[in-house]
């Protein structure tokens, strides 16, 4: 030991100290006894050290289990307060809801009691306005019964009318229908008999081919007989060479054989002799080599330099008698390798001469195989051309049969599209005319009815007159109730509003109740949990003294052995240096973690005071916050309240705008009544004469899809189609037609505006008595008849422009087609369809220029009409805008007001919150300062623990460092030992003192975090409380202020149901004595109206009769063109079926020149057959002597 200082013992050291005392075995029996007495003591005190610290575990265990059973009771304890909290809640409720109820019934015996008396006024009021409807109703019982049996009689007539028409209309679809059987029938029966044709066609056809399909097999039955004798000779000359063939090779082949496997026996011999001489020259090298070993030993020169030459003369006599070998090798070898490749020459030389022998056998009979199926294929050719011929025919007359079908389906189709179109058009117009009756008998019937209607629309005005007056009084009767109504409504509204908010207000206390159990809730788990840790403090601090009593008790304990053995210590000098060292190095290392721990005490309580400092500054924001928020709450509240009462001020504004505007619109809609009819009228005239334009693209439209279809024809080839294209001429004729019916409705248009000007100048001549005026409109209507001279010459000359163009394009399209190369039908059929798409898209443009022209003539019928309504659309634009401009300017001030409040409440709103943030500013200004101080305490804390730990670090390194030096010492000083022994021993003592100081102090610091925790929830709990309180008080103010504010709704609204009630009074009252004399003018009114309607009535009765002459004669028009375009096109659908029959027809004849041509050429080839067939023989024969020849002399050149 050192001679200074004798460290503690601790728990940790006893493990080090009980491995150094098994390395001390060997001491003497009376250190043994020693060391025996001493570690009895040591586990004495372990023992009692180890009781106690699981009694204090236990303990800690028992605490922990205790605070749970405490939070337990008090959540139990809370949960029982918050229901009996929501028992109050559910209580007051329900009286809010019996309240509700019970004013509801009373409101509801008020209600039935207004009820009752608003049901005898209205029992009265039907009683007085029946009298009064009886006593006119018998001045006018003849005229309604005189009007009631005209009715009747008109209404039979208008239903035989309708019956009639309907049985035409019947009519007219039945014949449709039947119209529709007849085309679907003639369809079925042409399809019918097509495909019965089409059958048996068929069926020939496939007999023809039967009988191609037997003559081939018949042939191939013939050539293969031919084949098979030509190649059963054949395989009998194979049989023959190959046995040849075979003879030679069974002679040569075993020679050959024999031949090589010498060459491999000697190949063979050579290896294994190769291998022997290696073995030997092994054998010899080792026994020199065991030799020279024993020589380099004995360091003989001389014997080694034999050895050397010895190796060297074995090496080179082996490899001379290899080469010797392998050259004799080489020679043999070579000798019978000539030998076999002169067999192999000679094998090849007689194969090649066979294989020639071959060629001249064989040949012949490969003639007769290709003779047999040449003629074959002749024969073959000169059956399928003359099937051909029958096969030609039977296509022709299926071709023929198509067209025909084709033809009359057609026909047929054409022809009921034309009976149908005629008779759609006809029903059509029929119903125009039918519509024009039904107008004139109305008008007949209106002016039939006149007188008496008149009468009694006096007598139902001067019913009317008293019939509202007594509304009105009765109105007046019923206000009353309807005030009796709003103020019972009234009264359990606001009662119902203040009892709401009384049992919110009581609500609200209930909710501060249950926070506050809440909180205290909380407030006790954080002092139950603070007591826990305190007692764990408690517990650990006695831990922390008991194990400082073991410690002094085991080194007691060692020192009295010490003492006793320290005679004995010399030879234990070495492990109790080494021991020593071990336990102050853990001493160093329990120190180091003593201030560890006491740093991090420190730091904790730095960390729990600033945290209960910042909750404090933290409620402060947070009230800050809330008393800010609720503030800027109250003043939207205000600005809200303003704002609706601006918007009420702005919507009675905006109604009565509204109201005028609507009065202003029911003025327009009267004064543009008459013009709007009028050019309705004008419209539908202009809309009839433009119709016959949208028939002439119907009619082109037609034209170009039946064209596509007739083009759609698989029975003709491309170019077939193509000439029917080209030489179809139907296209310049629907081009002419349709620009001729164009420029009719053009000269139509034209004559008719000048029939007017002309018509309005001879009324005007009419009505002139003076002769200068009479011969000014005279030369006036000179000038207009030359005019429309003029203008018809010019027309003409357009339309005959416009034929020339589109003659032009149509050749200019017919001749792309022309010139166009198509690979396929559909090609053809689509660029043609292109084509006459461009052409009617011409036409299309050539008709709109024409019908803006034609509109633009029109135009001036509606002009005067069109005139009136904009003036008066652009009059009720100004009124409206003037309208518009007052409600502006209505509104002005109440934007203005609206404004300057709500500026007014956001300059306080600022000023608060100015206020509220600098207080907020301060707040957090001390929150940051006390974090900075925290911090540097922190920092202070962690710098002196830094300085403790390095020097004892260092110390515990110098210690390591210096142990082997420290034995030395030992030896030298274990005289002083006993000396030193004592002082250690005090040392330790006071290093124990100090190490309790420390358990003390660190006691101290929980004690001061208890304390601190139950100051920090104390305050919290206060704090929270407040703060409930708080808001508990603003609601309930609020609910106040809110039920005042009821109240004097109430109040106001009384004051304005008397108001109103008052209005409505005033407003009967005039309307009694100021709607009287209105409604006695209106009487007279009503006369002149009836009056002006029957004038109106006879002329549109007029209009009506010239309007069925002109939808007569535009019928009679309209068939006429319908008949001549049908005609068009069953002309078109005959020039089709000429044309494709045309086509047909040379298409039949080409098939059957091909055929004799075929048939000549089958039969010059057929003549030349025989010599072609022995020449090719001779040359091929030949061809393969050449190659034989030309392989032998190649191998023979090769060999050379």
């Amino acid at each position: 030991m050192n001679d200074n200082e004798l460290k503690s013992y601790d728990i940790a050291s006893f493990d080090i100290e009980m491995d150094y005392n098994k390395q001390i075995a060997p001491i003497t029996k009376k250190i043994e006894r020693l060391n025996s007495n001493h570690e009895t003591k040591s586990l004495r005190a372990h023992k009692d050290f180890l009781t106690k610290e699981k009694k204090s575990k236990e303990r800690l265990n028992e605490l922990t289990d205790k605070a749970i059973i405490k939070d337990q009771k008090i959540e139990k304890a809370a949960q029982n307060k918050v229901v009996k909290l929501h028992a109050k809640e559910r209580r007051i409720r329900k009286e809010y809801e019996d309240f509700v109820i019970e004013r509801k019934e009373i409101s509801s015996l008020e209600y039935i009691k207004i009820d009752k008396a608003t049901t005898r006024l209205k029992k009265e009021e039907i009683v007085d306005t029946k009298e009064i409807e009886k006593k006119y109703k018998t001045n006018i019982e003849s005229y309604v019964e005189k009007l009631d049996i005209y009715n009747n009689n008109f209404e039979k007539n208008k239903n035989y009318h309708v019956d009639e028409i309907k049985k035409h209309q019947e009519m007219i679809n039945i014949q449709l229908e039947t119209l529709k059987q007849f085309n679907e029938k003639v369809v079925s029966e042409l399809d019918e008999k097509l495909g019965s044709f089409t059958n048996n066609k068929n069926t020939h056809d496939k007999e023809i081919k039967k009988t191609t399909k037997e003559t081939s097999r018949m042939l191939s039955n013939y050539a293969t007989n031919i084949r098979k004798q030509s190649n059963v000779n054949i395989n009998e000359i194979e049989e023959y060479m190959d046995t040849l063939k075979q003879g030679y090779e069974e002679h040569l082949e075993p020679v050959i054989e024999i031949l090589e496997k010498e060459i491999v026996n000697l190949k063979v011999s050579f290896e294994e002799r190769q291998k022997l001489i290696e073995d030997d020259l092994e054998l010899n090298i080792i026994k020199l080599d065991n030799q020279l070993e024993g020589f380099k030993e004995e360091k003989n020169r001389k014997a080694i330099k034999n050895i050397n030459m010895k190796i060297n003369l074995f090496n080179v006599r082996a490899t001379t008698t290899v080469k010797y070998e392998e050259r004799i090798l080489n020679e043999k070898v070579l000798v019978l390798e000539n030998e076999k490749d002169m067999l192999k020459e000679k094998l090849e030389y007689e194969i090649l001469n066979l294989d020639k022998l071959s060629i001249f056998l064989l040949n012949d009979q490969n003639e007769l195989k290709e003779t047999g199926d040449y003629f074959k294929e002749l024969n073959l050719v000169l059956k399928t051309e003359l099937n051909n011929f029958e096969l030609s025919n039977n296509n022709y007359l299926l071709k023929h049969e198509q067209l025909k079908t084709d033809f009359i389906r057609n026909y047929t189709k054409i022809f009921s599209d034309l009976k149908e179109s005629t008779i759609t058009l006809a029903q059509s117009y029929l119903e125009k005319i039918a519509d024009n009756n039904f107008e004139i008998d109305e008008i007949n019937k209106f002016l039939d009815t006149a007188e008496p209607l008149k009468e009694i629309e006096v007598n139902r005005l001067r019913e009317d007159i008293e019939v509202s007056e007594v509304i009105e009084r009765f109105k007046i009767k019923y206000a009353k109730q309807d005030y009796e109504t709003n103020l019972v409504q009234n009264i359990f509204n606001t009662d119902s509003k203040v009892r709401e908010l009384q049992m919110k207000e009581e609500l609200s206390e209930v909710k501060k109740e249950d926070q506050m159990i809440k909180i205290k809730e909380v407030y006790d788990k954080s002092l139950e949990k603070a007591k826990l840790k305190h007692s764990k403090a408690q517990e650990v601090y006695n831990l922390r003294l008991n194990n400082t009593k073991l410690e002094r008790n085991l080194l007691k304990n060692k020192y009295d052995t010490e003492l006793a053995i320290s005679v004995h210590n010399k030879e234990l000098t070495e492990i109790d240096v080494r021991k020593h060292n071990a336990l102050v190095s853990k001493e160093i290392e329990y120190s180091i973690n003593n201030h560890e721990m006491e740093a991090n005490y420190k730091i904790e309580v730095v960390n729990k005071g600033l945290e209960e400092d910042l909750l404090k500054l933290e409620e402060q924001v947070s009230k800050v916050k809330y008393e800010k928020d609720a503030y800027s709450a109250n003043l939207n509240s205000e600005i809200e309240n303003k704002k609706s009462e601006f918007k009420i001020e702005r919507e009675d504004l905006e109604q009565q705008s509204l109201e005028k505007i609507n009065l202003i619109e029911q003025a327009l809609a009267r004064e543009i009544k008459v013009p709007s009819r009028n050019i309705l009228k004008t419209e539908t005239i202009i809309d009839e004469r433009l119709s016959k334009l949208d028939i002439n693209n119907v009619f082109f439209i037609d034209f170009i899809n039946d064209s596509i279809e007739d083009y759609k024809d698989n029975k003709l080839t491309l170019e077939q189609i193509r000439v029917v294209i080209i030489n179809n001429d139907a296209v310049y004729d629907k081009a002419t037609k349709y620009i001729n019916r164009t420029y009719q409705v053009l000269n139509e248009a034209v004559k008719f505006m000048n029939d007017i000007e002309k018509h309005a100048v001879l009324n005007n001549i009419a009505a002139s008595h003076e002769q200068g005026v009479i011969k000014k409109l005279q030369k006036q209507k000179l000038r207009i008849e030359a005019e429309y001279v003029k203008q018809s010459k010019e027309i003409t000359q357009s339309e005959g422009d416009h034929l020339v163009l589109i003659n032009n394009l149509i050749k200019e399209q017919v001749n792309q087609i022309k010139n166009a190369n198509f690979d396929e039908l559909n090609e053809l059929v689509m660029a043609t369809e292109h084509a006459y798409n461009k052409i009617f898209d011409k036409l299309k443009d050539i008709q709109s220029n024409i019908k803006d022209e034609s509109s633009n003539l029109y135009k001036t019928l509606t002009k005067n009409d069109n005139e009136l309504i904009a003036h008066a659309e652009l009059n009720a634009e100004k009124a409206i805008a003037l309208v518009e401009e007052s409600k502006q300017n209505s509104f002005k001030p109440l934007n203005e007001s609206e404004t300057e409040f709500i500026i007014d409440k956001e300059s306080l709103r600022r000023e608060f919150d100015l206020k509220m943030d600098i207080e907020l500013k301060e707040l957090r200004a001390e929150i940051n300062h006390h974090k900075n101080v925290s911090l540097e305490k922190v920092q202070e804390i962690n710098t002196d623990k830094d300085v403790l730990i390095s020097t004892q670090k260092d110390q515990k390194h110098i210690i390591e460092e210096s142990e082997d030096k420290a034995i030395t010492e030992r030896y030298e000083k274990i005289a002083d030992k006993l000396h030193r022994l004592n002082a250690n021993y005090n040392y330790t003592l006071e290093k124990l003192d100090i190490k309790d100081a420390e358990a003390k102090k660190i006691f101290d610091y929980e004690d001061r975090i208890y304390n601190i925790a139950v100051e920090s929830a104390t305050s919290r709990f206060n704090d929270a409380n407040v703060k409930t309180d708080n808001r508990h008080l603003n609601k309930a103010k609020q609910y106040r202020d809110l039920s005042d504010t009821a109240v004097k709704n109430k109040d106001k609204n009384i004051g304005n149901f008397n108001k109103e009630l008052l209005n409505l009074t005033n407003n009967f009252e005039k309307n009694i004595f100021t709607v009287r004399p209105r409604l006695e003018e209106s009487i007279g009114d009503a006369q002149k109206a009836i009056d002006k309607e029957t004038k109106e009535k006879e002329l549109k009765l007029q209009e009506l009769i010239e309007n069925n002459k002109k939808l007569i004669l535009t019928t009679e028009n309209m068939l006429y063109t319908a008949f001549h375009e049908g005609y068009d096109r069953l002309n078109n659908n005959l020039t089709n079926y000429i044309e494709k029959y045309r086509i047909i027809e040379e298409e039949y004849i080409g098939d059957n020149n091909k055929s004799n041509d075929v048939l000549t050429t089958n039969n010059i080839t057929f003549s030349n057959a025989l010599f072609e067939l022995a020449k090719n023989k001779h040359l091929k024969t030949q061809e393969d002597l050449l190659k034989i020849n030309t392989e032998i002399l190649s191998e023979e050149d090769n060999n050379g």
